[in-house]
């Protein structure tokens, strides 16, 4: 294939023919072709006929410059194009020469040009007469042919094992350089051999077979259809692919490497074999379900849970959102959400509608089958029992709660009388003993710590209680509007009273800022922040409290400079009796159940706000609670 600007000694057109032949140059003059002169004299060059006209895209015949000439050539082609015909004019009488047109908003025109010189009766050149043709449909033609040969080549070269090409006589006339390093063949071992014989050299499985090979190339040769057979290679440890293709002459023979395509189908199958034996172990729930929604498929466990058959799922009974009570509809949207962007959906809980119209408490997690794949997958865990024991723990620890309330208090209240005696007593007995003034203080002291301990005590059974509210869902709020930044006051200064040592920093707005709250449950927020800040911030650094206000919510910011969390331990703080290890009291408040956090989430939750916490190991943490702002009325 010529490259632009390429030349040849070969005209396809003879142009001494039209220079000699008046006819033969009208003829020319209407045909497909375009005519053009150039003169000596002039330098100008002639557009003889109308198609010449059109293919350089001018309104008809006239005459024009060189540069007109050559005004549309395609830049890479424009300076050998110069300097071809310049060659032409100086000597070289005869050429032809290929080169792209790029008109603007047309597609690249190919054009194949000629020229033959033109002469005086004293021998000297006086113009040069050429022809033009279009040949884009014939350069297109061999650059496609060319590209799929490219392609060819790579295919032969890159995916293929090995080719081998048989006569009709069926003796092997070619074999590929990838065939030669894989099979560890010589052509000239299997030149003019029969295609059993070659087929025997590869000693598949060990052995000189021909595996049916030669009858299978003479069904294809007969149906002029493709064959195909498997082999496992011994020597390369490899499966390969062989195909038959019949040709006129003879049969190709093709071989490609199938064993990473046999290995995964291999792994696949050991996979669904571990699938099933899971689905069918009725461990837990397993449903396979569509981007509908539409369950189509499921184990016996969670059938069982719906109260269902497989028959039912077959006649498309089952359905997610049809079996979804209308409050859990939100849950699984943002599920479905997550499955769609990651492939997956982390666990989360909600409930089933069984066909008795019940429902049933399940935790689910589930993710796509494949990537891109229209159906995915979930694991159903049956929650009835998980949920029916929280609610006995719940309901024991309200028991207990109550119970140890009781003679708490009775405990609480007799110190704070035997307190109010001893200070009744030492006030009105001035000048005691220095022993019996020594004996009264400690005793003093003794009484203050005693009734301290109660008071955690206390708190801690409020927890419990508060904890068990939750759980059975008792808890009741008494939502008002009321001001955030008194909320913040009061508590600071209750904390202030018990630890006067204390430094607490308030950053509050100059104005009222109103949310909608209940203003008890709101204070305990506070007081739990407030509470772990003393607990774990360094003596006599000061704690800060801070309130911002946005166009829509109020955060409320606890900061300590205590030992600070990491990661993990911000993650799984609002959980119940949950505690970070490792960490020195300061307070000396002693042991915790590890609910406060948790009533804490649970509360603003409820309260329509959130809850956080920011943090690095070393360098202190701020609690923070969000909560909207109250509507103004109008």
């Amino acid at each position: 294939m010529k490259q632009p600007g390429e030349l040849s000694g070969s005209l396809p057109v003879p142009l001494a023919l039209l220079r000699d032949n008046q006819q033969a140059f009208f003829d020319m003059m209407s045909a497909e072709v375009g005519l053009w002169s150039w003169s000596k004299d002039s330098g100008a060059i002639t557009i003889l006929n109308e198609r010449m006209a059109a293919l350089l895209g001018l309104p008809g015949t006239q005459s024009i410059t060189l540069e007109s000439f050559f005004q549309d050539v395609y830049p890479e082609d424009y300076h050998h194009a110069w300097q071809t015909f310049n060659q032409a004019i100086m000597g070289q009488y005869e050429w032809s020469f290929e080169l792209r047109l790029a008109r603007e908003d047309q597609p690249l025109l190919w054009l194949s040009f000629q020229s033959q010189a033109v002469f005086n009766k004293q021998g000297k050149m006086v113009r040069l007469l050429g022809l033009a043709h279009d040949i884009t449909i014939q350069r297109e033609f061999e650059e496609q042919q060319a590209r799929e040969l490219k392609v060819l080549h790579f295919l032969l070269e890159h995916i293929t094992s090995g080719i081998f090409y048989f006569n009709h006589d069926w003796r092997c006339t070619y074999m590929d350089h990838q065939a030669e390093i894989n099979f560890r063949l010589s052509f000239e071992r299997v030149r003019d051999r029969y295609i059993s014989e070659v087929v025997q050299l590869f000693h598949v499985d060990g052995q000189g077979t021909d595996m049916g090979v030669p009858s299978l190339a003479q069904w294809a040769i007969k149906t002029q259809r493709p064959s195909s057979f498997e082999l496992f290679y011994v020597p390369l440890q490899r499966w390969l692919m062989g195909h038959l293709y019949p040709t006129d002459s003879g049969i190709i023979l093709c071989f490609i490497d199938i064993t990473r395509a046999r290995q995964t189908e291999q792994a696949l199958r050991a996979s669904e074999i571990k699938f099933r034996r899971l689905a069918d172990s009725n461990v837990i729930g397993i449903v396979v379900f569509n981007v509908q929604g539409g369950i189509v498929e499921a184990n016996k466990m969670f059938l069982d849970m719906l109260g269902y058959t497989h028959e039912d799922v077959l006649q498309g009974k089952l359905g997610w959102v049809t079996h979804t009570p209308p409050e859990y509809l939100d849950a699984d949207f943002q599920a479905f959400e997550q499955l769609k962007e990651t492939g997956v959906f982390l666990p989360y809980e909600k409930e089933f509608l069984t066909s008795k119209g019940e429902r049933i408490s399940v935790s689910l997690a589930g993710a796509a089958l494949d990537v891109g794949a229209e159906t995915s997958i979930a694991y159903v865990m049956d929650m009835t029992q998980h949920l029916e024991l929280e609610r006995h723990r719940a309901i024991l620890m309200s028991i207990l709660g109550h119970e140890l309330r009781t003679p708490l208090t009775a405990i609480s209240g007799t110190l704070q009388l035997v307190q109010r005696r001893v200070n009744s007593y030492k006030h009105k007995h001035d000048n005691l003993p220095a022993d019996v003034e020594r004996l009264l203080r400690t005793f003093s002291e003794a009484i203050e710590l005693s009734i301290r301990h109660t008071h955690i005590q206390n708190r801690l059974i409020h927890d419990m209680l508060d904890t068990a509210s939750l759980s059975l869902d008792k808890l009741k709020l008494t939502m008002t509007p009321c001001d955030f930044s008194r909320v913040i006051t009061d508590v600071a200064d209750d904390f202030q009273i018990i630890y006067p040592g204390q430094e607490i920093i308030l950053h509050l707005p100059p104005k009222e800022v109103m949310v909608m709250a209940d203003p008890d449950r709101l204070s305990q927020v506070i007081a739990n922040y407030l509470s772990n800040a003393l607990k774990y911030n360094q003596p006599n650094k000061p704690i800060v409290i801070e309130l911002l206000a946005s166009h829509d919510e109020a955060r409320c910011m606890v900061l300590d400079q205590g030992p600070g969390l990491s990661l993990e331990d911000q993650q799984h703080i609002w959980l119940p009796f949950m505690r970070v290890k490792d960490t020195k009291d300061w307070s000396g408040s002693g042991t915790n159940l590890g609910l406060g956090l948790y009533i804490c989430r649970v509360l603003m939750e409820r309260q329509g706000g959130s809850v956080g916490v920011e943090s690095t190991p070393g360098h202190g943490a701020t609690f923070w609670a969000s909560i909207p702002l109250a509507r103004e009325k109008g």
